[in-house]
């Protein structure tokens, strides 16, 4: 994706969508000790993000955007919200990390936390 002004407005576009969807939660699969690229048994996250401390290292992609379209790079379905202690997670292992799953026929239970 080329660095301009009109792909920049697109891909917050974009990311406003994953926030709505998301309900300012992360979205990331972690396991009991909140670590993401790991193979245990996971839950979501659903760490609150208030939007005064949201940044672009708080948006994953499900891969890696090298090669891929501006229209790829910049599709909602395509970005995962998390924490980005994620994002370093994923820089770090090399892996992605996985998205939380949404049923559209069924409500979302999003737990408060403890």
């Amino acid at each position: 994706m080329q660095r301009s002004l009109e792909n920049l407005q697109e891909y917050r576009q974009a990311c406003k969508k994953v926030i709505t969807r998301a309900d300012n939660r992360c979205e990331v699969l972690v396991d009991k000790n909140g670590n993401a690229c790991i193979d245990e048994p996971k839950h979501r996250c659903c760490k609150f993000i208030a939007d005064d401390q949201i940044t672009y290292t708080n948006f994953l992609h499900k891969e890696t955007r090298n090669g891929k379209s501006d229209k790829w790079v910049c599709d909602p379905d395509n970005i995962i919200f998390g924490c980005a202690s994620h994002h370093w997670e994923e820089s770090r292992t090399g892996q992605h990390v996985e998205q939380v799953q949404y049923d559209k026929e069924e409500l979302q239970y999003i737990p408060d936390e403890e």
